[in-house]
């Protein structure tokens, strides 16, 4: 056959149907347990994108995710467009010896680990005044500013991210509602028409900032009794805060 292969060989590429690739439960375990698949879903299954359909539904392939409660363990989200196209994550830090461990092979005395200063310098973050002062929660965004810009991703559970977000953007509002180490956010320019409530779900703390508020998402909500104010489509208590 002259270097072109056997005529089986041939036979096989040209004859067998391509696998079609589903996103479903009965996607092939290589495609479910994949990395990409773990990137492209992870808390989907935390989004009610269409009344009627499932949580986790993906409208455009027209199936409910296959799997759910993903977990990652050596990446964090760090950004995730409005319309979940664009994702983008940051790898962990790999754990580092215990706060306190002496290092006898530094030469200095009471050196301690990396994650020892990581936390000093996040506790010296958090002692600093934030520039901006909570003003109200609100359950639409609707609500928010008309020439709200979106953020999400890690900005919707960090209060100083989405500070810094909203200032980059030359706005003087910005407003949170996270979910657990990510959630949703908008940064705007005109103070909100009205607070509409105020709940415990309003007072949820941020990730980056305890000691203030950063609202609640979906299930983040329900857990402190909150449910979606109609006509609104999704559970959220976006905490608005305006930049000093």
């Amino acid at each position: 056959m002259g270097g072109g292969g056997s005529a089986e060989a041939e036979h096989r590429r040209t004859d067998t149907p391509a696998p079609r690739y589903r996103m479903d439960a009965g996607g092939a375990p290589a495609m479910l347990n994949s990395l990409m698949y773990r990137m492209c879903y992870y808390n989907f299954d935390r989004v009610a994108v269409q009344g009627g359909r499932p949580m986790g539904f993906d409208r455009v392939r027209n199936v409910e995710v296959g799997v759910k409660n993903i977990v990652l363990n050596r990446i964090d989200e760090a950004f995730t467009s409005e319309n979940w196209i664009v994702r983008i994550y940051k790898v962990r830090r790999p754990p580092n010896r215990a706060s306190g461990t002496y290092l006898a092979n530094r030469g200095k005395r009471g050196a301690t680990s990396e994650g020892a200063k990581a936390h000093q310098q996040q506790a010296a973050a958090q002692s600093q005044p934030l520039g901006a002062k909570y003003v109200g929660c609100v359950s639409s965004e609707t609500l928010l500013g008309s020439d709200r810009a979106y953020g999400g991703g890690g900005l919707g559970a960090n209060v100083r991210l989405a500070k810094f977000d909203a200032e980059s953007k030359g706005h003087r509002y910005f407003a949170v509602a996270r979910l657990g180490s990510d959630g949703h956010s908008f940064s705007f320019s005109e103070r909100p028409r009205k607070f509409d409530v105020s709940s415990a779900g309003c007072t949820r703390p941020c990730l980056d900032q305890p000691d203030l508020s950063c609202g609640c998402a979906d299930g983040a909500c329900a857990e402190r009794g909150d449910q979606a104010v109609p006509p609104e489509e999704h559970n959220r208590r976006w905490a608005v805060y305006e930049i000093q």
